[in-house]
């Protein structure tokens, strides 16, 4: 289920090339660990990427873009 929070991350992500973690909870204004719960839920459904600490939107995150 998307949260406002999963959104605002996706959102986020889709501006930049890569965050951290928090990276992330400064810009959506959240804490960390709920910010890290949120992206361990946006991975497994493919709408994000981690690699070496960064996350970024997946292809499928993008494609979905709303105008």
């Amino acid at each position: 289920m998307m949260t406002t929070l999963h959104k605002n991350i996706i959102s986020e992500l889709r501006q930049a090339n890569a965050l951290t973690t928090t990276e992330i909870a400064i810009a959506v204004n959240a804490h960390q660990d709920l910010v890290q719960e949120a992206l361990h839920d946006l991975d497994d459904e493919g709408q994000v990427i981690m690699r070496n600490g960064f996350y970024r939107a997946s292809e499928a995150a993008k494609a979905h873009q709303s105008p």
